[in-house]
């Protein structure tokens, strides 16, 4: 086996395997040489010419919400805590009331790691429901969301749609119409 390093013009470096006749060697380990290759060289593998971009967008969609759940996990407690905190200055003050039953404190989840739980989700949703369709099973999309992506409410999505097509389509007419009593001579 040989491997060749060597620069290219588009690249900073090109590295090739090759197997010189040794029937034993896999494809597979080949590009597990590849892959080892290209990380002990510290140059970044898309300037090698070797790009799993998709093997790593996924993994750090994985790392990220995993981190949310982690995240949301230590928030709960902290949330408690301060609804707890609040009815007890409550106690302490004489009030009459406990706050908690009226209103709830917590903190701001992290947005960006509950978008990309939200897209994981809706891509795992929208496969299903592309095997549905296959199968000719008749559903209800919004049935479905509602049951399964319970922390978006599905009632103010649609309605929200709606207004944003109907929207649309008058902006469309109206621009239209313009278009219309413009001017033919």
């Amino acid at each position: 086996m040989m491997f060749l390093i060597s620069k290219n013009g588009t690249k900073s470096l090109d590295v090739d395997v090759k197997s010189l006749g040794d029937p034993s060697i896999k494809v597979a380990d080949l590009e597990d040489a590849r892959r080892e290759i290209i990380s002990l060289s510290g140059i970044p593998a898309p300037y090698l010419g070797h790009m799993d971009v998709i093997e790593l967008r996924e993994q750090l969609v994985h790392i990220n919400s995993t981190f949310a759940t982690e995240i949301s996990d230590l928030q709960e407690p902290i949330t408690e805590g301060l609804n707890k905190l609040i009815d007890r200055i409550s106690q302490i003050q004489d009030k009459k009331f406990t706050p908690s039953k009226y209103i709830q404190t917590g903190l701001i989840p992290p947005i960006v790691l509950i978008l990309q739980l939200i897209e994981m989700t809706l891509s795992s949703v929208g496969n299903i429901s592309g095997i549905f369709q296959q199968m000719n099973l008749d559903y209800d999309p919004y049935t479905f969301l509602k049951n399964y992506v319970s922390y978006l409410d599905w009632d103010e999505f649609q309605k929200d749609a709606e207004k944003y097509v109907g929207k649309t389509l008058a902006k469309n007419k109206l621009g239209s119409a313009e278009g219309d009593e413009g001017g033919g001579f």
